[in-house]
């Protein structure tokens, strides 16, 4: 019989997780509430992550861990078997879109939702300016955010407003 250390591989890549219950991001590889670092996801955040790491506990409820894209701690999958994140598809391609919000601009966010936290430093694209991007995941609020080719960080599509009209945020090149 195999060790379960050499069953159990690590994902590397782009993934995107929708947040199904509310949890607080990790320091370490743990569920100990030792440590939280205080950041903390809600129901229907869109979450980067670069890292899948099965648990290494023979028979374990919960994982796998999930390292977030921007470094700042773990998440998991399932906690004792209870189900707090689901995986989105993620599309690989190439897309060229200006940006369309006179005159602020946008700015490079750490997670694939609007309300996400900025990349830092922060990295601010002006109004028409031309940005590449080679990852898509749209959320089921039809919301679609944009991976920018040679970062870890996204832009959207659109923003919704609370009386439901949309705010349109990017124009297709060409």
């Amino acid at each position: 019989m195999q060790p379960i250390n050499d069953i159990l591989q690590d994902e590397h890549g782009c993934f995107v997780y929708r947040v199904l219950k509310p949890l607080e991001v990790r320091s370490k590889l743990s569920m100990g509430e030792e440590y939280q670092t205080g950041l903390s996801f809600d129901t229907g955040d869109l979450v980067s992550v670069d890292l899948v790491r099965p648990s290494r506990v023979r028979d374990s409820k919960n994982g796998p861990f999930l390292r977030l894209s921007d470094c700042s701690g773990w998440l998991f999958e399932r906690t004792h078997s209870d189900q707090m994140m689901a995986r989105l598809p993620v599309k690989d391609g190439l897309w060229a879109f200006h940006v369309d919000n006179y005159p602020v601009g946008m700015a490079l966010r750490r997670h694939p939702f609007d309300n996400s936290p900025h990349v830092e430093p922060t990295m601010l694209f002006e109004s028409m300016q031309l940005i590449y991007c080679d990852k898509q995941v749209t959320a089921p609020n039809g919301v679609s955010s944009y991976r920018v080719q040679g970062t870890d960080g996204w832009v959207f599509d659109q923003r919704l407003r609370e009386q439901g009209s949309k705010i349109f945020m990017l124009l297709p090149e060409g």
